[in-house]
């Protein structure tokens, strides 16, 4: 997974969602300074993946690009603008 992907997957979803970094972490149970990190292209584990997922409602397949069921109205589904 592109990092850079990864990150702006989960800014869209925040956005579609309306929640902010710390609204975000408090669900996935980390510090806000934490999820900064895995948006500014840290690699995310799959665990953090699936927290990632709960935390915003989707599934861990959303961050890959592959679950159409889950779009976002700010980000392309594969990341290269298509």
């Amino acid at each position: 997974m592109d990092d850079i992907f990864l990150g702006r997957r989960i800014e869209a979803r925040m956005a579609d969602l309306g929640l902010s970094n710390n609204d975000v972490a408090i669900r996935m149970g980390i510090s806000a300074g934490r999820l900064s990190s895995i948006k500014a292209q840290v690699r995310a584990t799959p665990q953090m993946i699936r927290r990632l997922a709960a935390a915003l409602e989707t599934t861990p397949a959303f961050f890959y690009g592959l679950d159409a069921s889950v779009q976002t109205h700010s980000v392309p589904r594969n990341g290269n603008g298509c």
